[in-house]
Parts: structure tokens; sequence; C-alpha cells
């Protein structure tokens, strides 16, 4: 993170940003007099929906089984389960990461 002056601005800088970085952010400035102004900010760090883990998962023949989708996404994402054309099942999340489970 650095700090740049130009004119009469400041800006915050911030490198290879991150979830973390998400959330309200101020900016205060004073007077020579000590009077105070301040001026907030809200940065909302966009994820592309990204999934994790095994594409390949085995389950033995007459048993249940449980497929996991682990997913990664800011804003919120609609995940589908399909088998060729039928939907199965949908799932909404406004989280940075969940898991969706099909249960077989």
């Amino acid at each position: 993170m650095t700090i740049e002056r130009q004119a009469n601005e400041i800006r915050l800088r911030i490198k290879n940003l991150t979830t973390e970085d998400q959330g309200t952010w101020e900016c205060l400035g004073s007077d020579n007099s000590g009077r105070q102004t301040r001026r907030s900010f809200q940065l909302t760090v966009k994820v592309p929906i990204t999934f994790h883990g095994d594409s390949t998962q085995y389950a033995a023949l007459g048993e249940s089984v449980v497929i996991k989708c682990h997913v990664q996404a800011s804003p919120t994402a609609e995940v589908s389960w399909f088998k060729g054309q039928e939907k199965t099942r949908i799932g909404l999340f406004d989280k940075f990461e969940n898991e969706f489970f099909l249960f077989v």
C-alpha cells in the first residue's frame, strides 16, 4: 500500500488487491485550526467465478454419493447442477467461498 500526493489530492494505492481489502475505507483531513472532516469509501472486490476441487469423483455401484463443487465468486453467483440438459438444483451464495453438494 502506498500514499501518493498530487496537487490537492492524496491517493491510496493498494497493490495486489485481495478480498481482505474489501470494506469501508476512510479519508480524514485536518486543517490548521484542528477541524477535521472525513469521507468514507466502500470498496467491493470482484472475484470471477472460480471452481476448485477434483473434476473426477468415484463411487461404488449401488452406493450413495455426494458430489462437491467448491465455488469462489464475488458478487453473488448462481450455481446449478446439470446432467445432460436437465437442471437438478440451484444454489445462490453471497460469500467469497462456498461449497455446493449434490446428494445422489
